[in-house]
């Protein structure tokens, strides 16, 4: 059990975390496709830092997966052994429809919108946080969608998917939430 000292440095730090992700965010303005390839994949970092899995699926190593050739994959691929909750992280690229149920995370790219239906109804069996860049992204079903406005990375939360799977973000992210007004937290 947390006392109050150390939930209020968790909440400091997951701020910080997300905070940083978001100002990384703004510097898109000035940069070009590989830097808002980075800031995305910086994102989904977070988010796995974030999100709170159901049972096992929080004890195994935490496989990140690009079902296509997503333009975004290079940036993905930097995760690769890096921690988020104590798990490493693995990312597996072009990942059959097949197999997203053994994924703990599943990235839609833009490049990707063709298969975003089939990637949802595939990971919707399992404890799988699906993101994305689609447009339109938690409209269809996805979890969380990451969106450019202003020149900046933001991102939207689809509460109701992320329950679905029964996963859990942290109130902290979720106040970071572009849609964050819109959100309920249960």
């Amino acid at each position: 059990m947390m006392n109050r000292i150390e939930r209020t440095l968790l909440v400091v730090r997951t701020a910080l975390a997300l905070v940083s992700a978001c100002l990384a965010g703004a510097a898109l303005a000035d940069s070009g496709d590989t830097t808002e390839s980075r800031v995305k994949a910086a994102y989904v970092y977070n988010f796995a830092k974030y999100i709170e899995w159901p049972g096992t699926a929080a004890q195994d190593p935490l496989r990140l997966c690009l079902p296509g050739n997503d333009r975004l994959g290079e940036a993905f691929n930097a995760l690769e052994g890096r921690q988020a909750q104590g798990r490493a992280i693995h990312v597996l690229n072009g990942v059959p429809l097949g197999q997203l149920a053994r994924c703990q995370i599943v990235f839609v790219g833009q490049g990707d919108a063709a298969l975003l239906a089939a990637v949802i109804r595939s990971a919707a069996e399992s404890p799988t946080l699906v993101v994305g860049d689609v447009d339109g992204f938690i409209d269809a079903g996805g979890g969380i969608g990451l969106v450019v406005a202003d020149d900046r990375v933001q991102f939207e939360v689809n509460l109701e998917a992320l329950q679905r799977v029964k996963l859990r973000a942290s109130a902290q992210m979720l106040k970071l939430a572009r849609n964050a007004a819109e959100l309920r937290v249960r």
